[in-house]
């Protein structure tokens, strides 16, 4: 069963196991360090459970980038340079390997600096590396959806000229001129700002929640690996720990679990100065990255950097993973977490809406939609009616006048309603269903929004494709929370029609 399905979402957050056991199992066995990748943990996370569409883009990079990049990484340790020019080196030809390579696998980027930071020189290490990475390309096939593959490519190189700044300045600054531990330049973390900055639209909460997360883990790992002697068990702790802090903070952040792994490779590392390394270094990028999106941002605001052609696409995959990422934690009854990516999506598709070309009314779909789900109706409602208040395009659109629709029925205007309605239906039968029950909302007539919705699941239930790669009924969930808003749920005993 592909990752989307819901039922399979709460129990595929073991899948991180799978992998982490028999690896440390066999480190143990062997009696070395140099076979642990910890970032695997993360590709697993980031692609078999979550199905993040910049790492799951493609089998084949997922299969060769990491290892290629870990043997990257051991020839510019074995070059003897000092670590901060060899990190440096790493980071900028990573990032731009990836940016010609034409994708956002930021995993690898952490596969070459991880031997150089913690001086894994035995080739055993790049082997180890192209196991996992096969092991994982291989689970793709069955557990990430088609829709996904191909997804997305690069990041914008204003993105990834924006992370090299960021990454470059703290590995001088951290490494160099306060000679910190080199604990404060653990790979995972460079991942998690490259990855935070190519979300485009930042909050300074979600960045705290990332390093409140990160620092968590950091002290998960170090305490399992000082009271548990058994490596795999040590682990599995660790593991589990980093786990359940996701939860409780609402966020899914793949690299944490790598964070929680690193203690596997370090001789004794000491709880407190691991896990306030790990906190400076999550602490500062995240500051840093957190810069470098307002100053981006206020550039592009005033039209100094000029837009790339493709960006505004890029940022539309960029919300409908995270409305992925939402929908697989609503499924799972992660509802904190689920209303937390709907907000992001918001922004997201929001940002895609300001860059994208006229017309581009779809984006105000998944705006709207992502924005009921999400528990912000209101707001959003008055919001995209301002936005195509006066366009002439509009009047014409079906898609447009799906927004508008939905608009008018969640501020009551019910006679818009059934006027926006019925310019929906020339588009199709999934309009026109939608159609319906949103006119039968807006007349109160219980028996035909019930059948309305009934054929409306029934379509979903027969896709076996799904735009975000989950499995959900998106469109009946947000009928039924504008219905119970007029007391006409219908409750539908379906797998895909969660509740809220």
């Amino acid at each position: 069963m592909r990752r989307g399905a819901g039922e399979q979402l709460a129990w595929a957050w073991a899948w991180p196991l799978a992998l982490v056991v028999p690896m440390l199992a066999l480190a143990s066995a062997l009696n070395t360090h140099a076979i642990i990748f910890p970032e695997g943990a993360a590709l697993v996370m980031g692609i078999w459970v979550v199905g993040l569409p910049g790492w799951s883009s493609s089998r084949w990079r997922v299969a060769l980038l990491p290892p290629a990049f870990a043997c990257a990484g051991v020839l510019l340790l074995r070059l003897d340079l000092s670590q901060t020019a060899a990190v440096l080196l790493a980071v900028t030809v990573g990032l731009i390997a990836l940016g010609l390579l034409d994708t956002r696998l930021a995993p690898a980027l952490s596969a070459a600096v991880l031997p150089i930071v913690f001086d894994v020189r035995e080739w055993s290490y790049p082997l180890a590396v192209l196991v996992i990475s096969l092991v994982v390309a291989a689970g793709m096939a069955r557990l990430v959806a088609p829709e996904i593959a191909g997804s997305t490519g690069r990041y914008p190189w204003r993105i990834a000229a924006g992370a090299w700044l960021v990454i470059s300045a703290w590995i001088v600054a951290g490494g160099e001129l306060l000679a910190l531990s080199s604990v404060v330049l653990a790979p995972p973390l460079f991942v998690s700002a490259l990855e935070w900055l190519g979300r485009e639209t930042l909050h300074v909460a979600d960045g705290l929640r990332r390093w409140a997360l990160l620092a968590g883990a950091a002290l998960a790992g170090s305490c399992a690996v000082a009271l548990v002697d058994v490596n795999w068990i040590s682990g599995t702790l660790a593991v589990l720990a980093t786990l359940v802090l996701m939860r409780v903070l609402a966020t899914i952040h793949p690299p944490a679990l790598a964070i929680a792994l690193i203690p596997q490779i370090l001789d004794g590392a000491d709880p407190l100065s691991f896990t306030l390394s790990i906190a400076a270094g999550a602490g500062a990028l995240n500051a840093g990255i957190l810069c470098a999106n307002r100053v981006q941002r206020g550039l592009c605001g005033r039209k100094l950097v000029g837009v790339q052609d493709g960006e505004h696409r890029e940022l539309m995959m960029a919300a409908i993973a995270t409305e992925g990422e939402a929908h697989g934690a609503l499924l799972a009854g992660e509802h904190d977490a689920a209303r937390s990516a709907y907000a992001r999506a918001v922004e997201q598709y929001r940002a895609s809406w300001k860059l994208a070309p006229p017309k581009s009314y779809g984006r105000l779909v998944g705006l709207l939609k992502a924005a009921v789900l999400g528990g912000q109706a209101q707001a959003a409602a008055a919001e995209v009616r301002e936005m195509l208040d006066g366009d002439a395009d509009a009047e014409g659109s079906p898609v447009a006048s799906y927004v508008l629709a939905v608009a008018a029925l969640i501020e009551d205007d019910d006679d818009e309603v059934a006027v926006r309605a019925s310019r929906m239906e020339p588009r199709g039968e999934a309009f026109e269903r939608t159609a319906t029950a949103l006119k039968a909302l807006a007349a109160r007539d219980a028996d035909a929004y019930g059948e309305a919705l009934a054929a409306i699941e029934a379509d979903f239930a027969a896709r076996d494709e799904h735009l975000t790669g989950v499995a959900i009924a998106d469109t009946a969930v947000m009928l039924e929370l504008l219905a119970a808003e007029r007391g006409m749920a219908v409750k539908p005993s379906s797998p895909l029609v969660p509740t809220l």
